[in-house]
């Protein structure tokens, strides 16, 4: 009996130990209005404008999911401006998916999503873009 006791106590003893997962840190979204610039790894990067939000409305029924185009500003020291058009969506036939924006040698910057998703169709939206910076991979 004492046996079966040690048996289980050394069980759960390493049971336990043998179950320690590697969690990833949250991630930091950063949310950007139409027109408002943030400045991350010493870049200012603004959201210019909603391009085209042909997204289809939740409430309805659609043959094409629909897109959402946006464009993006960079600066990067005061002087080297770039753009970058951001999709979410379905896309065109020669379009590559281009969320990944490239800050520096260790860091980009991805935007994630445009909110909100439209519920109907011809809704005025008050968009706001969620951005995050992520470590390039070696």
């Amino acid at each position: 009996m004492r046996l079966l006791f040690v048996l289980f106590f050394f069980g759960i003893v390493f049971d336990g130990h043998c179950q320690e997962e590697r969690i990833d840190p949250p991630q930091i979204a950063i949310k950007i209005l139409p027109g408002e610039s943030v400045n991350v790894e010493d870049v200012e990067l603004t959201f210019v404008e909603v391009l085209e939000d042909s997204r289809c409305p939740s409430s309805v029924d659609c043959i094409w999911n629909g897109r959402a185009r946006v464009l993006l500003k960079l600066n990067r020291d005061g002087k080297d401006t770039s753009e970058a058009i951001v999709i979410f969506g379905e896309l065109k036939q020669g379009e590559e998916p281009h969320r990944l924006l490239d800050l520096n040698s260790e860091y980009l910057l991805e935007a994630m999503q445009l909110n909100p998703y439209p519920a109907v169709p011809g809704e005025e939206l008050e968009y706001s873009l969620l951005v995050k910076k992520v470590r390039k991979e070696d």
